[in-house]
């Protein structure tokens, strides 16, 4: 997928909550000792949630951009303080904006990228001058389950512009592969979401990361060794190593 015109990445902005939890601390609660996959998690404060957290990342993007062309702002999140409000609009609100397209994408960890697809379609189009796409959850795993270790708080915002050269990075090119794989959920009345570990890894993360991956490389014509960097989905510190490999990427060429 590729837009008809040029879109790039005019400015970003992260917010993490300063509050840490350390991953030894949930071990020795729920297991009686031991250490995580990782030192520490963020957590949000008890006066944060996805929405605050993802003002406070675009106004840090907006400013970067220095846009006020800005037609739509989409918020990702599993993790929004109501099941029956959007959050975008809030969000928006804040942010000064009213005349923008406005909307939540839920999408497990798909969600933030599926904004920036959907804006980068939009201002490729030239339907907006730009747009503000939202990553944000808070750490919301099942006490005692191992999502504890990893799932934190923090957003991270994008904001994308027909600006040619001036981008900070340009989109060249996406894909989007999806299946009905049931390895993550939650139900509405249910406080936390489940997973089963079997699925996690197969058939969820490789085989979907393995097929789009494949599927992009195939449209612009590239091989891995074409690239400097990669950066893979990290839901912990094994899969991404494990699935650079399997694709062909190597840690220096």
């Amino acid at each position: 997928m590729r837009a008809s015109s040029k879109v790039g990445i005019a400015g970003y902005g992260a917010y993490v909550p300063t509050f840490r939890l350390p991953t030894n601390e949930i071990a020795r609660v729920w297991k009686g000792g031991g250490q995580g996959p990782n030192v520490e998690k963020s957590v949000a404060s008890i006066d944060e949630d996805t929405v605050t957290m993802a003002v406070e990342a675009a106004r840090s993007a907006l400013r970067m951009a220095g846009l006020s062309d800005v037609g739509a702002v989409f918020v990702g999140t599993e993790s929004k303080p109501y099941a029956v409000k959007p959050s975008s609009t809030i969000v928006a609100q804040a942010l000064g904006f009213h005349k923008v397209l406005a909307a939540d994408f839920e999408f497990a960890c798909k969600a933030g990228t599926e904004a920036i697809q959907v804006i980068t379609g939009l201002v490729g189009s030239g339907m907006v001058g730009g747009g503000v796409a939202i990553a944000v959850d808070t750490a919301q795993g099942r006490p005692g389950d191992d999502l504890e270790y990893t799932a934190a708080s923090g957003a991270a915002a994008f904001v994308l512009a027909n600006n040619g050269n001036d981008s900070v990075a340009r989109i060249e090119s996406s894909v989007s592969y999806v299946t009905d794989t049931g390895d993550f959920w939650r139900r509405q009345e249910e406080k936390f979401p489940k997973h089963l570990s079997r699925f996690t890894g197969e058939p969820a993360y490789f085989h979907h990361t393995q097929s789009s991956v494949k599927m992009l490389l195939e449209e612009m014509k590239l091989k891995p060794q074409d690239f400097k960097y990669a950066v893979f989905h990290q839901p912990n510190p094994r899969f991404p190593v494990e699935v650079a490999q399997r694709l062909g990427f190597t840690q220096a060429w």
